[in-house]
């Protein structure tokens, strides 16, 4: 785990490829704790959110929620322009 308690990208993208070779929890925690010397593995719903996200978005990584578009109209623009002139 990374030092904020969560798996790193590469821990990710490993029990992945764990799981596509074995489609097995049990197995993919096995070579899990093999592969990076640790006495402890990922749950079974952790493995297969992971898979599943990477069958869906082919990444490991979350998606990152887009920005909303900002709004430049006059009238917005008008309106700030207003506010910053009181002060």
């Amino acid at each position: 785990m990374a030092d904020n308690g969560r798996l790193t990208v590469d821990q990710k993208v490993k029990v992945v490829l764990f799981y596509a070779e074995t489609k097995s929890v049990v197995a993919t925690q096995r070579r899990f704790r093999v592969h990076f010397g640790k006495r402890w593995a990922s749950c079974k719903q952790t493995i297969c959110r992971l898979f599943q996200q990477f069958e869906t978005n082919g990444s490991v990584l979350k998606k990152k929620r887009p920005l909303p578009a900002s709004v430049s109209t006059p009238a917005n623009m008008a309106a700030v322009k207003t506010c910053v002139e009181k002060l």
